[in-house]
C-alpha cells in the first residue's frame, strides 16, 4: 500500500511540471485514448498529448520527470506507472503493453530506455538511427555520420549498375544459339495506340536486379512481320533494349534483316537503364521459337502464339471474353488460311476482312488490336495489298498510318 501511494505522490509532482510543458487538456485526451487495457500505443500517446511537437530539450525534461529514480534511465518498472507520470488516477500499464514499450524504445537491448535518441526517437523528435549513433547538442544526430551513410548508399547503388552490367555482358557473349551480334538497339518512347496501365512487374512478377530477356530464332526466309510491329509497340511502353544475331547456320542475311529492329541505342552497354531485353536470331528454323527466361519458361512455338505472348505484355487484351474470341478466330484465320492457305482460302479470307471492315475501322471495332496487326502482316506477306478489295486497302493505309509498320515495309521490297 505505501509503494502505491508514494508512487501516487511522486506523480502528483511529476504532473505539475509536465503541464508546464504539455496541455492539461492534451493529456486528457491522450489518456483517454488508451484507458481499456492493453490499448496503449506509445506512438500515438506521444502525438496526443503534444509532446512530438516539442523541441528536444522539452522532450528530455519531460524524460527526467518519468525517470523516478533519477538514474538516467526509465526501467521497465518504471514504465508500469508511466500514465501515472501523466494523472496520478491513470491506469498501470498491463505487462504487455510495458514489455511493447521496452522493446520498441530500447535500441541498444540493454532493458531500459535512455534519454537520448531511444526517447527521442520514441518521440518522434528525431529519426531513430538504426545504430547507437552520437547526438549532437540539439538532439540530432552527427551531420557526418549523415553524409557518411549517404555516401555508403551511393556506393551500393554505384555496385549495383556495375553488377548488372557484368551480369549483361556476360548475357551478350552466352546468348542462345547466336554467332553473330548484329547490332545492339533501342528504340525511344513515343506515344501509344494502347492506353493501359499493366507494368511488368504485375504481368510478370517482380524480378530486381534482372533484365528480362526474350529470345526469337526465325527463319530469315520468312521474317515474323507482326512481330516486328509488336517489338515497335513494347518500346513505346517500356524501355527496351534489342539485338539483331545472326546462326552460323544461315549463309547470308539481306541488310534490312539486320536492321529490322531500329538504330543502335547510344547506351545498349548499359543493362541496368532497360526493362526488357528483345534479342532476334536469325537461324534456319523449320519453326519460329521463342524463349523467355528460359529457365523458367518453355520455349514458345509459332508466330501467333509469340504474338499473342508479346501483346499481353501490352496489357491490351480485350476483356470482353466474345471480342477475346472474335480476336482469336481472326489472328488463326489469317496465320492458317491468308499466310499458309491456297489462293481460294485467300480470296475467301479477304472477302470476310472486306466485310467486317465495312462495318468497322479496325476488326474488332473501334479498337486497334492484335488481330489488326497480325491480319494485316499476313496480308502484306501474302502479296495481296495491291488487289485487296477496297475496305482492306484503307485498313491497311490506316495501319501504316499509325507508324507501327515502319520497319515492316522494307522487308517486303
Amino acid at each position: 500500500m505505501c509503494g502505491i501511494i508514494i508512487a501516487h505522490d511522486i506523480s502528483v509532482a511529476g504532473t505539475m511540471s509536465l503541464s508546464s510543458i504539455l496541455s492539461a487538456d492534451a493529456i486528457d485526451s491522450a489518456l483517454k485514448d488508451c484507458q481499456a487495457p492493453d490499448s496503449f500505443n506509445p506512438k500515438k500517446f506521444f502525438q496526443l498529448c503534444g509532446l512530438t511537437k516539442k523541441s528536444p530539450q522539452d522532450v528530455k525534461n519531460v524524460f527526467n520527470i518519468l525517470d523516478n529514480d533519477a538514474s538516467g534511465f526509465i526501467e521497465e518498472e518504471e514504465l508500469k506507472f508511466f500514465l501515472q507520470r501523466f494523472s496520478p488516477g491513470a491506469r498501470v500499464l498491463t505487462d504487455k503493453e510495458t514489455k511493447a514499450f521496452l522493446s520498441a524504445a530500447d535500441d541498444d537491448s540493454d532493458g531500459k530506455i535512455g534519454a537520448d535518441a531511444e526517447f527521442l526517437g520514441r518521440c518522434g523528435i528525431v529519426d531513430k538511427p538504426s545504430k547507437n549513433w552520437p547526438l549532437t547538442a540539439n538532439g540530432e544526430v552527427d551531420p557526418a555520420l549523415k553524409a557518411l551513410e549517404a555516401r555508403q548508399d551511393e556506393v551500393l547503388k554505384r555496385l549495383y549498375e556495375l553488377k548488372a552490367t557484368i551480369d549483361g555482358l556476360a548475357k551478350t557473349v552466352t546468348t542462345p544459339d547466336a554467332d553473330l551480334d548484329a547490332t545492339t538497339l533501342s528504340r525511344g518512347p513515343a506515344e501509344s495506340v494502347f492506353k493501359g496501365t499493366a507494368d511488368l512487374d504485375s504481368l510478370l512478377g517482380k524480378d530486381l536486379g534482372a533484365l528480362r530477356d526474350i529470345v526469337i530464332n526465325a527463319n530469315p526466309a520468312c521474317p515474323p512481320l507482326s512481330l516486328l510491329v509488336l517489338h515497335s509497340l513494347l518500346c513505346q511502353r517500356y524501355q527496351v533494349l534489342s539485338s539483331v544475331h545472326v546462326h552460323s547456320s544461315v549463309s547470308s542475311v539481306p541488310p534490312p534483316l539486320l536492321s529490322c529492329l531500329g538504330p543502335r541505342h547510344k547506351d545498349s552497354y548499359a543493362r541496368q537503364c532497360f526493362q526488357l531485353g528483345f534479342t532476334l536470331i536469325w537461324k534456319d528454323v523449320p519453326k519460329l521459337e521463342m524463349k523467355f527466361n528460359t529457365q523458367s519458361m518453355c520455349p514458345i512455338e509459332g508466330e501467333a502464339n509469340v504474338a499473342r505472348f508479346l501483346f499481353r505484355l501490352l496489357g491490351a487484351e480485350p476483356q470482353d471474353p466474345v471480342a477475346a474470341t472474335q480476336m482469336d478466330c481472326w489472328i488463326d484465320t489469317a496465320v492458317f488460311q491468308l499466310a499458309e492457305g491456297g489462293s481460294k482460302e485467300r480470296a475467301a479470307v479477304l472477302r470476310s476482312l472486306n466485310a467486317a471492315l465495312g462495318r468497322s475501322p479496325w476488326l474488332l471495332g473501334e479498337e486497334f488490336s492484335l488481330a489488326d496487326i497480325v491480319s494485316a502482316c499476313c496480308v502484306l506477306r501474302a502479296g495481296q495489298s495491291t488487289s485487296a478489295p477496297a475496305n482492306v486497302q484503307r485498313w491497311l493505309k490506316s495501319c501504316q498510318n499509325l507508324g507501327h509498320f515502319d520497319f515492316v515495309y522494307p522487308l517486303l521490297q
